[in-house]
């Protein structure tokens, strides 16, 4: 058969890193995902109706169960059920006779609610294959160990080149992934994000992308990049027109649609022609254009960020425009301190500051590939590295930038899909 389709069931708010990471790992590994994060914002039919549909659908059913019961779900007619979505999705997967993975995330306190403690009580009634973890990032080693033990699913699975994506920047990725579920309700966001010019900064925003793919679905995201440089700096009103110009220009030409009217509204009516949920806009301003010039640019930038953050129609509630201000430094002792102060006290950036891109190291890298199955031991793991990652330049801490180590990055997942595909 097919790859195998996996229905992934749980509370939602308690276990976002938990569901994220599980899903990624299973679309590595080339499975199929059924999940809520990919249903339509609007649906013809009940979420309950749709969850337990797709249950039955799937091939496999994995459910997760940490501390909390879950939101109780509604019907088509906004009334509310008496049991959790995450119980109608077991119920459906018993009723439909679904093979069931269920795993438990290792509590602090003891379970309080009646109701989760009655959902255990019955999961434990019927037959199914349990797991207990305690982080998160074990449990999409269980749960694949799981599926190939009950399906006998030993096929080849090859790693995708986005997995070097998922190299450090743990930090960055759960800030925006936070940022993005605290406001899901938002139209339009704003991120600042400060580091050398040359440590990843395009690869932590296709970090990023590749995460909203995952929750809107492949190619509905369109994304933007450009440096904003006016030279010489006048004013502020010339960089936000320069940046206005920029921006509209790369947007015709990625959507072949005429933009009259520079506007959030626009921008967003422009999304919806060409059939997409989401903007990406990359605004890159280096050092070497800020010196002596940083209260113009911050200038340029609010007023930009001010005239385009007026919006509020109803019409574009399912879509969403993502702006990454990056705040490069080409300098790490001279330009750094002073460019991140400067620019984090601006009122659109305010909690809105990723954390800094810094440097990573070979332990990094090990990590990595741990994380990822990226060697069969550590005796191989640590080959690979020194022969790929040994002619890099370092620092006096053996630090190196990430962009250095993305082609060593590609290889490795090279040597490894080369080595299953000859296997």
């Amino acid at each position: 058969m097919g790859a195998y389709s996996i229905y992934i069931s749980s509370t939602y708010r308690d276990l976002i890193e938990d569901r994220n990471l599980l899903r990624l790992r299973l679309d590595q590994a080339q499975y199929i995902t059924v999940c809520m994060e990919k249903y339509p914002p609007a649906l013809s039919q009940s979420i309950k109706d749709k969850c337990q549909k797709d249950v039955a659908d799937a091939d496999i059913y994995v459910g997760i169960i940490g501390d909390k019961y879950g939101s109780l779900a509604m019907d088509e007619n906004g009334n509310q059920l008496p049991l959790s979505y995450t119980e109608y999705e077991y119920d459906a997967a018993v009723m439909n006779k679904k093979k069931r993975l269920i795993f438990f995330k290792a509590v602090k306190e003891p379970i309080a609610d009646e109701r989760l403690l009655k959902f255990i009580s019955k999961i434990k009634t019927t037959p199914f294959f349990t797991g207990v973890f305690d982080d998160y990032k074990d449990l999409p080693g269980l749960v694949l160990a799981a599926v190939v033990a009950e399906t006998g699913d030993f096929k080849k699975k090859f790693i995708p080149g986005e997995t070097k994506l998922l190299c450090d920047r743990v930090e960055q990725a759960r800030f925006f992934t936070n940022s993005i579920m605290q406001n899901v309700h938002h139209h339009i966001y704003f991120f600042m994000v400060c580091g050398h010019k040359y440590n990843g900064h395009s690869m932590m925003v296709n970090r990023c992308i590749y995460s909203i793919r995952n929750q809107f679905g492949n190619n509905e995201t369109l994304d933007i990049r450009f440096m904003a440089n006016s030279n010489p700096p006048s004013d502020g009103e010339k960089i936000k027109q320069d940046i206005k110009n920029k921006l509209l220009s790369q947007l015709q030409s990625k959507t072949n649609e005429v933009i009259t009217v520079f506007s959030a509204d626009s921008f967003f009516d422009c999304l919806n022609k060409v059939n997409k949920n989401c903007l990406v806009i990359s605004i890159i301003i280096q050092s070497t254009f800020l010196k002596n010039h940083i209260d113009v640019y911050k200038e340029g930038i609010q007023k930009f960020y001010t005239e385009f953050s007026q919006v509020d129609n109803p019409l574009y509630r399912n879509k969403k425009i993502i702006f990454f201000t990056h705040v490069q430094y080409n300098d790490e002792t001279a330009d750094k301190d002073v460019m991140i102060k400067d620019f984090e006290n601006m009122p659109h950036f305010e909690n809105k500051k990723m954390p800094v891109l810094e440097k990573i190291n070979d332990d990094i890298i090990v990590e990595w590939m741990l994380e990822n199955n990226l060697g069969e031991n550590q005796f191989e793991i640590d080959n690979q590295v020194k022969e790929h990652f040994s002619t890099i330049e370092r620092d006096m801490n053996q630090e190196y930038f990430m962009d250095n180590a993305a082609e060593a990055m590609e290889k490795i997942i090279d040597h490894y899909n080369t080595k299953k595909f000859n296997s």
